[in-house]
């Protein structure tokens, strides 16, 4: 909604394509399937997942070339957009 009256050009979720067209030759099923809830206060702006903060979480392992299905769950009632870092995805 307020990005109407800008002067550029902004894309929309239903906008965004892969640049790479043969990630969706990609055939292969997920090994396994993680969902992670974002969780957190909202007045003091603290995040989790699943209700555990970064530096008290364990790592999720991914080995090199798992194909694993990751969805991501706002339970907050702020909008936030979830994304991870440091691992190629294919957002579907």
């Amino acid at each position: 909604i307020n990005l109407r009256e800008i002067d550029r050009k902004v894309l929309t979720y239903d906008q965004l394509r892969s640049v790479d067209e043969a990630i969706f030759a990609e055939q292969r099923q997920p090994t396994r399937e993680i969902e992670l809830h974002l969780t957190g206060n909202m007045e003091r702006y603290i995040w989790a997942l699943d209700g555990v903060m970064f530096k008290d979480a364990t790592p999720v392992n991914i080995k090199p070339n798992e194909r694993v299905r990751i969805t991501l769950v706002n339970d907050t009632m702020m909008n936030h957009p979830m994304h991870l870092h440091g691992m190629w995805s294919d957002l579907r």
